[in-house]
């Protein structure tokens, strides 16, 4: 197969978007993932198609970078895929869904909550500090709670239930 290339400065590159995405399809794995990596790093690469990127490609070096991707992406239009991947077997994908739900509204609460029963303490963490970004102070009691209840969690979690109630303790005395 071969793959239409343009010069840009010196530079190789694809710049029809929808040449990337139908090399994302081929049914050669090396072909997806260079397609993917490309997929990656562009504006206009659709949120689905990161999303894919991210559940089915994060351990092939293309988690964080699909990561990066979705943060750019509106995080109002992400929401319901978050959640959905906040059940999903890969702790790593759990930990982005924190992450995006962090960044946007306060429906975002009760699913991030219920993450505190995660079985990986990074899910616990990236669930704390995403409480703290969102910056709902209707988790403050469930917060306190859950800091009597884990006194004896790893520190990374304590931290992040630590963080989040100061963050939220803060945003709650300049709302009065």
């Amino acid at each position: 197969m071969t793959l239409e290339i343009t010069q840009s400065h010196g530079e190789s590159a694809m710049t029809d978007p929808m040449k990337w995405q139908r090399l994302f399809r081929s049914a050669n794995r090396e072909i997806r993932l260079r397609a993917a990596r490309a997929l990656v790093e562009r504006d206009d690469t659709p949120a689905p198609i990161l999303l894919e990127i991210l559940d089915y490609y994060s351990h092939d070096g293309l988690g964080a970078l699909a990561e990066r991707a979705l943060l750019r992406r509106p995080a109002a239009d992400l929401h319901d895929a978050a959640v959905e991947r906040l059940s999903s077997s890969d702790d790593f994908v759990r930990q982005v869904a924190c992450r995006l739900l962090g960044e946007s509204d306060r429906r975002a609460t009760l699913p991030l909550l219920g993450m505190f029963d995660d079985p990986h303490v990074l899910v616990r963490r990236a669930a704390g500090w995403a409480l703290a970004a969102l910056g709902d102070t209707s988790a403050l009691g469930p917060l306190r709670r859950l800091q009597e209840i884990r006194a004896g969690e790893d520190i990374n979690v304590r931290m992040a239930i630590e963080g989040a109630i100061q963050r939220l303790q803060d945003s709650a005395d300049v709302d009065q």
